[in-house]
């Protein structure tokens, strides 16, 4: 593609179906509040289109897009570069094209922990904690995020750490709640370019034509996110963003050292309390057995005033359906406070936005926007 390309403000929102999606809406507002020029439109695309669509969009120049269900699987042949936590998540949310490439990303990991550490630092000024007291409290501790859905989406927030402040490790729950795995510590991420912070004697970019991603020097040899070597090559990454071949399985990184699990009896590891349970999805809760749910509430090791978060559908809109009402009333009884789904979104918003023009939105604009639409 030519280098001296003419970019024009414009991004697209590609999904079937688009319908009570607020991606259009939101993003012109806040263009307009912040006095740029930036257009955004929404195409319902159908499924055997989508690659003219995409190819349409790079032929004309626009900035980039953002990518709805069923098209966040179907961007690798589109792409020179495609972020490590995208790649771990087996999705790409939005692209763009900058320094002469187009380049992919997720943003639902870093929205999910963002609203959380927003949520942490609101709970510690309400219960009037001094700023300096803020950086030695239990926020700083060694403490962990437990993840209730895929080990996909439990990569990507492991990678995501290294965005927010705050000694963390991501632990997944199985399907039955009653074992949980601790993630293995994985390569900090530079929060402006989403690669990893390579060692100054790593190598800065593999050799490579087709896609570009920097080397994870902390992963082991064989693992599925390290990125020193040929995707073309390897079926872990050729298959990563394909939704007919990915699995949990081929995203599971290497096991951590045992003492990292959870003890005989353990549900979490005494040393890292819970700060929050990630939900991913709530069939997650309601198909396991009372039994595990009730030892998950009442056993797990939570810090004081934790958190549940509620991951948004990827089609942008929440509907209040009767099993929500009730996971929330049981959390609520638990004492373990909720970050609704909106909440997430404003995050993701704010990061989506970013990502295309530089700026920073404000997040109550975004929020009253998002409430006015989804007539929360």
């Amino acid at each position: 593609m030519s280098l001296d390309r003419v970019l024009q403000p414009l991004v697209a929102c590609l999904g079937n179906p688009v319908g009570g999606n607020p991606t259009q809406f939101v993003m012109t507002r806040l263009a307009r509040e912040a006095e740029l020029d930036w257009r955004f439109f929404t195409s319902q695309v159908p499924p055997e289109l989508f690659d003219t669509a995409f190819r349409g969009i790079q032929a004309l120049g626009m900035s980039g897009a953002a990518i709805l269900p069923p098209f966040e699987a179907s961007l690798k042949p589109f792409l020179d570069s495609i972020s490590p936590r995208a790649l771990a998540l087996g999705k790409v949310q939005v692209v763009k094209w900058e320094s002469d490439q187009w380049t992919g990303d997720e943003t639902i990991s870093t929205a999910i922990l963002r609203a959380l550490t927003h949520r942490i630092c609101a709970q510690a000024v309400s219960a009037q904690v001094p700023l300096d007291a803020q950086n030695s409290n239990d926020s700083f501790t060694p403490q962990s995020i437990g993840v209730i859905g895929s080990m996909a989406l439990a990569n990507a927030l492991q990678l995501a750490l290294f965005d927010i402040p705050g000694d963390y490790s991501v632990l997944r729950f199985d399907e039955t709640l009653k074992h949980a795995k601790v993630l293995s510590p994985a390569t900090p991420i530079d929060p402006l370019s989403a690669n990893p912070l390579a060692p100054a004697n790593a190598k800065a970019h593999t050799e490579r034509s087709d896609l570009t991603t920097l080397p994870d020097p902390s992963l082991p040899d064989g693992s599925p996110l390290r990125n020193d070597h040929s995707l073309e090559s390897d079926p872990l990454h050729r298959n990563a963003l394909d939704p007919t071949q990915r699995s949990d399985y081929m995203l599971q990184p290497e096991s951590p050292d045992p003492s990292s699990h959870s003890g005989e009896g353990e549900l979490v590891p005494k040393d890292r309390p819970l700060r929050a349970l990630i939900i991913e999805h709530f069939d997650s809760l309601s198909n396991s057995s009372p039994q595990a749910r009730n030892r998950l509430l009442k056993a797990a090791n939570f810090v004081e005033q934790p958190f549940a978060i509620f991951v948004p559908p990827a089609n942008g809109w929440t509907e209040s359906i009767k099993d929500r009402s009730r996971w929330i009333e049981q959390l609520e009884s638990h004492g373990i406070g909720w970050i609704e789904e909106i909440e997430v979104l404003t995050h993701q918003y704010a990061i989506n936005f970013e990502f295309w023009s530089g700026y920073e939105a404000p997040l109550d604009s975004i929020r009253e926007s998002l409430e006015e639409y989804l007539q929360w």
